[in-house]
């Protein structure tokens, strides 16, 4: 069966298809709802309340897809240090996360050797 080709579908026919009233009883707009018909080729999607609850999500077919988080772990720190990286990263333009991120690669790379001898050890 080949596919429907719904490019070509008018605003009423849309619309149509989302009203949940049957054709002879037709509701007035709402009072924040433009009287005139949408344009033709348009989108017409059933809108939602914007409440903290509700999921945004794109309405394009093509929207990005979520990417895999990196691992996360919960750091406690002292109050001198927490407001030391608070200041520091707002010094060097970049977040918390990343400054940590950079103070691990420079001191991995100071200490390969002894990584390299502690997986040696450790295996």
């Amino acid at each position: 069966m080949a596919k429907k080709d719904f490019k070509n579908l008018s605003a009423q026919a849309v619309d149509k298809f989302f009203n949940t009233t049957p054709d002879t009883q037709q509701e007035p707009p709402a009072p924040n709802t433009p009287s005139t018909p949408h344009a033709p080729n348009t989108l017409v999607t059933p809108s939602t309340q914007h409440t903290p609850n509700t999921l945004v999500t794109p309405s394009t077919p093509h929207a990005p897809k979520r990417v895999q988080p990196r691992p996360r772990i919960n750091i406690a720190f002292d109050e001198e240090a927490l407001t030391y990286l608070q200041l520091i990263s707002r010094i060097d333009n970049m977040s918390i996360t990343k400054y940590l991120n950079e103070l691990i690669r420079k001191d991995l790379k100071d200490r390969i050797q002894d990584i390299n001898k502690a997986k040696e050890i450790f295996k």
